[in-house]
């Protein structure tokens, strides 16, 4: 290759910054003139290089700004490879330069993502125009990626003050209340600042769970935004009774939780339980009406009861139901000479262990519904769990217990078995034939080292292609051990499982998350929904997550989609699917099939894209 020198000193050109160029050229004589030509130019050369294997250290050492890549190089990679390389570490702009053109070269190097590709031998006014092009194109893409980068970040903080605080009331979420629970934990038991060394050992920390009585008659017959303003209003009266120094978490629809500054005695706690209530059954005006609520208090203390802030709770939560039991409006404490709460828990133990064999357990089918079709496309498998005398059991109430005691390794399985059971039966209908299945997964089960084998036994026992099965996970599933979560996960897409990170921002929500784990959809949270029309912050939040999953080829479910303002949002910014009561309630299978054949589907609304 032959370059011309330039002949005048006007071709020099002054840079405010010099630019730094990597030379990758395998014949001594080309990079030599190269070189020259180059820095007449005013570029700077950081080296210059022969082979692929060699270019990579460079460029990891120079740091360039851009590159002059040969294709034929010495070594056992070419430059096609060495710039693919380049492009998937550094992202650094490569120019190729080569006598090489025909369609086979050119269609290898299409996929590296060059900024130029110049044919041997060109004109020095062509490298020079080809160096300025590429150096502006790729200032303006560094530019879009930090902005792009600084807009999400941006919505992760707003993100990160969601999951920490209800958006309704301000208040703390179940998120941070361990925190704040052990904070107040480390001031009882120091002396300096509790300022009450000789009396602290007999200090107790109140913590009481409050339900509303009744809430969600009042939740059937009023509006939304009459719901909304209760709540707040409830929020506000129990914050103004405790004062800004406790802690009042609002932690479901009509449930919050408060944690008090420490007290001597038990009746401490008491008056101040009586005073919340008191406060609460006052009237509320809505428009002409007054409306009068109840709640129902449970209490335990801190370390009498427990040292565990997770029994605490419990305590807490069945001394409040057993209150509610009792007509409402009233307030009980643990009782630790009863045991009462660990007696029932006890007794519901035994029963879970027999709630297989004794066919106790069912699966309900929540429909997903594509938003481009309207049509029913799957479903989530949600467990349920009939009693014979205490009827539907919560899930929220069985599974920790399942966990806790290991019994959830059986129930996973037989969730999974029973979900495979009925895809097969499915698979013999034409209209059921190509439904998906979601099942979740717990960090309990995560943590088994014969998980993979036991599910591709369970599909291969049921002659089911794995592509069929979804398995969702929570982020705080993946946090407790994240490389055992990771060779797990890789080890469910060997089998062909597709997997889902579900509740996605109401966690930890760690980007890394999404890029390092080999997830194929994204759900949206219910939270980020409820009265998305009215709160700007969580509409932001959700065009962010769905912008974000586009760019990672996630698919996107909203699960929790209960009205209709709810589902024009979700189609008018290309939500994929969503699940919720607006569409339909988890069924039973003989009812999901039903719904299918009778050709169940939402209406598609043509929306204008913002």
């Amino acid at each position: 290759m032959t370059i011309s020198s330039p002949s005048t000193t006007n071709n020099q050109v002054n840079y405010a910054k010099t630019i730094r160029i990597l030379i990758v050229e395998d014949e001594l004589i080309v990079a030599e003139n190269l070189r020259m030509v180059l820095q007449k130019l005013g570029y700077e050369i950081v080296g210059i290089v022969h082979s692929g294997e060699e270019v990579i250290q460079q460029v990891a050492t120079t740091n360039p700004d851009v590159i002059l890549m040969d294709i034929m190089l010495q070594g056992e990679i070419d430059g096609i490879t060495a710039a693919a390389k380049i492009y998937q570490q550094f992202q650094y702009p490569v120019i190729f330069t080569t006598a090489y053109a025909d369609d086979d070269t050119i269609e290898r190097a299409k996929h590296t993502h060059p900024y130029g590709y110049l044919i041997k031998p060109f004109q020095i006014v062509d490298l020079k125009t080809t160096i300025e092009i590429t150096l502006q194109k790729h200032q303006s893409v560094v530019a879009t990626k930090a902005e792009y980068t600084g807009k999400l970040e941006d919505a992760y903080q707003k993100l990160e003050r969601l999951h920490k605080y209800d958006p309704l009331t301000n208040l703390p979420t179940r998120k941070v209340l361990q925190s704040m629970f052990e904070e107040i934990v480390d001031t009882l038991s120091n002396p300096v600042v509790n300022n009450r060394s000789h009396l602290h050992q007999s200090l107790y920390i109140p913590v009481f769970c409050l339900s509303i009585d009744r809430f969600y008659r009042i939740y059937q017959y009023m509006e939304r935004q009459e719901t909304d303003y209760l709540l707040q209003t409830v929020a506000k009266r129990i914050v103004e009774v405790v004062g800004k120094n406790n802690v009042v978490a609002r932690t479901d629809i009509n449930e919050f939780i408060l944690i008090l500054e420490p007290v001597e005695y038990l009746g401490q706690a008491s008056e101040i339980a009586k005073s919340v209530l008191k406060t609460i059954a006052n009237p509320y005006i809505i428009g002409e009406r007054e409306v009068f609520l109840t709640a129902s208090l449970g209490g335990a203390l801190y370390p009498r009861d427990s040292n565990s802030f997770l029994s605490l709770l419990q305590d807490c939560h069945l001394v409040m139901q057993k209150a509610q039991e009792q007509g409402g409006n009233r307030h009980q404490f643990h009782s630790s000479q009863g045991k009462t709460s660990n007696t029932n828990l006890l007794a519901l133990e035994t029963d879970l262990h027999y709630a297989i064999d004794r066919e106790q357990l069912q699966l309900y089918y929540q429909p997903k519904v594509d938003l481009k079709t309207g049509e029913i496309s799957g479903a989530e498998a949600l467990l349920r769990w009939q009693h014979p005398q205490s009827g539907f059991i919560s899930p929220a109430k069985f599974i920790p217990l399942a966990e806790a005691t290991g019994l959830i390794e059986t129930i996973g399985e037989w969730v999974l078995e029973n979900a495979c059971q009925q895809l097969q039966v499915w698979q013999e209908d034409e209209l059921l034939k190509d439904f998906k299945v979601a099942v979740n997964i717990s960090s309990y089960q995560l943590r088994q080292p014969l998980l993979q084998h036991k599910f591709s036994k369970i599909l291969l026992n049921h002659q089911l292609s794995a592509n069929f099965i979804e398995l969702e996970l929570t982020e705080s599933a993946l946090v407790e051990d994240i490389d055992l979560a990771q060779e797990q996960l890789e080890a469910f897409k060997t089998l062909g499982l597709n997997l889902a990170i579900d509740d996605f921002g109401t966690g930890y929500s760690s980007l890394s998350y999404l890029y390092r784990f080999p997830f194929d959809t994204l759900k949206l949270d219910r939270s980020f929904l409820s009265n998305i029309h009215k709160h700007s912050k969580n509409r932001a939040i959700v065009i962010a997550m769905i912008q974000m999953a586009r760019q990672l080829e996630l698919n996107v479910v909203a699960e929790g989609v209960e009205t209709e303002d709810e589902l024009a949002f979700l189609q008018k910014h290309h939500c994929d699917m969503i699940q919720g009561y607006l569409f339909s309630p988890p069924i039973s299978a003989q009812a999901f099939s039903q719904l299918v054949h009778q050709g169940k589907f939402l209406p598609i609304i043509s929306c204008p894209v913002e």
